[in-house]
């Protein structure tokens, strides 16, 4: 396939009608990334976090104008093999010098989702700055979806559905199909957003780090297709199994990079009240544990056999806590229900599991969501 067709020109409009829902983490991964972003965020922007699931729910908003809007598919991606300095670590980051180089037909036909994402923060940014919160939060999702993208192997590639190496259609195999069988696996954990002072260079990082996993997918693929190549429950196993852990750590990095660059905007918008946070007391500790929403890492980790989870609600919910062991498979509901606002613990008895990673993950009924991971080892 010929990297034109990428970028829609007319006499490639059928193949990309036909591949273009294929271009992106698939709507499971992008609602994971956007949804569990706020959960990075500092207690002075805890307001988003009653934007986790609106977020979610806009997260494949942009991938939607790409059908209308021809300009919008090269803001998804960036083939940055494809530029010969990128091995030799010399590419600039600089899209007005590579545009000098290269021509401007040349540097959007290969993508421009590092410069994209840039320009959404600073557009987020303003709004932010003058109170504009409900197209803020149209732009936190927009951004959501264009980091989600790079941070998937497959969208900073020139080989980008595996045309180049005889592993055509692994693009939606590995990001929609598989990711949908994982979804419960691929929850991230609490982290920390970070100012970012040059934004659009720690994309190309992100990037850099995505483009590193397109041989390991290729690979995979490779010898998935060898255990079942109609492309059925073995396959995905088997690809998931050389894949999972690696594609943990993108869907991770992502959330993680969006939290960092929704943090980035706000402070530069110099740092405006955000709709629903509420004000606490310099050291108050105990107002700080009941008004944020917070899911704290078990004790004692590893445990053997029973451990506590330690939670805070910052209002009375429908809760449910769940665990899940490696595989998805849900084991245990130790919370459903009402509970109050405040500091929980909840006692988690692993008698009759075996050894093992254990994710168990927070839900409130609007749309709050934490997750960590525990080790039972006996």
């Amino acid at each position: 396939m010929k990297q034109w067709m990428r970028t829609g020109a007319a006499t490639a409009s059928l193949v990309v009608a036909s591949v273009g829902a294929a271009w992106a983490w698939g709507k499971t991964g992008h609602r994971i990334i956007n949804a569990s972003s706020t959960m990075h965020l500092p207690t002075a922007m805890s307001g988003l976090a009653a934007q986790s699931a609106y977020l979610g729910s806009h997260a494949s908003d942009a991938d939607s104008r790409k059908s209308s809007d021809p300009a919008e598919k090269p803001k998804h991606f960036i083939d940055i093999d494809a530029y010969p300095e990128f091995r030799a670590g010399t590419l600039s980051h600089s899209y007005d010098a590579l545009v000098a180089k290269y021509g401007a037909a040349v540097v959007i036909d290969r993508g421009t989702v590092p410069w994209t994402v840039g320009a959404v923060k600073t557009q987020l940014s303003a709004a932010m700055r003058s109170g504009d919160w409900p197209k803020a939060y149209l732009l936190a999702a927009d951004l959501g979806h264009y980091v989600g993208d790079s941070g998937q192997p497959m969208h900073a590639t020139e080989n980008f559905d595996g045309q180049l190496t005889g592993n055509r259609g692994i693009h939606s195999r590995y990001e929609s199909s598989m990711v949908d069988r994982h979804e419960a696996e691929l929850q991230p954990v609490v982290g920390q957003a970070v100012y970012l002072p040059d934004p659009v260079e720690a994309m190309f990082t992100l990037l850099g780090e995505s483009n590193a996993g397109v041989d390991s997918v290729m690979a995979a693929d490779n010898t998935a297709k060898v255990l079942d190549s109609g492309y059925g429950t073995v396959y995905y196993d088997e690809l998931w199994r050389l894949t999972g852990a690696m594609t943990k750590r993108r869907v991770q990095r992502s959330s993680e990079m969006l939290a960092s660059l929704l943090y980035t905007a706000w402070v530069n918008a110099g740092q405006p009240p955000v709709p629903g946070t509420t004000a606490v007391a310099l050291g108050d500790a105990a107002n700080e544990l009941t008004r944020s929403f917070r899911l704290q890492q078990n004790e004692p980790n590893p445990f053997n056999p029973t451990t506590e989870i330690t939670f805070d609600l910052p209002r009375t919910a429908d809760v449910t806590l769940v665990v899940f062991d490696a595989t998805g498979r849900e084991v245990a509901r130790p919370v459903v229900g009402t509970v109050l606002a405040g500091h929980h613990h909840v006692a988690f008895d692993g008698t009759g599991l075996p050894t093992g990673v254990y994710l168990y993950r927070l839900t409130t009924a609007d749309g709050l969501v934490q997750s960590r991971r525990m080790l039972l080892l006996r």
